[in-house]
């Protein structure tokens, strides 16, 4: 497990847990969490877009995993709000579900 400490103009530090492979070209975040008194407030988007600044060039695309889609959206609204789509979006009869971002090239 990996935490990711942010403290973005003077806020409270706050501490983003993570956990990820790569496989190939492809990052599988396994785990991401921020803790619930920091939710909903970009903490989350930072440290997501931290930690995917930090991959490999060679990763050119990310996918997650999300459970539960009963909860009010949120796991699927934050990642969609960083431009993840589902993996398969015409499934609506399964309980696990993976949602993908591709990667721009890096012109570094």
């Amino acid at each position: 497990m990996c935490s990711s400490d942010l403290n973005p103009g003077g806020s409270p530090e706050v501490d983003v847990l993570y956990e990820y492979r790569i496989e190939g070209d492809v990052a599988i975040l396994d785990y991401f969490e921020v803790p619930p008194e920091h939710r909903r407030k970009g903490y989350g988007t930072q440290a997501y877009r931290k930690w995917e600044r930090g991959l490999p060039r060679e990763v050119r695309s990310v996918v997650v995993y999300v459970e539960d889609l009963e909860d009010k959206g949120r796991p699927v609204g934050f990642y969609e709000s960083l431009g993840f789509t589902f993996l398969y979006p015409q499934a609506t009869d399964h309980d696990k579900w993976f949602m993908v971002k591709e990667r721009r090239p890096c012109t570094r």
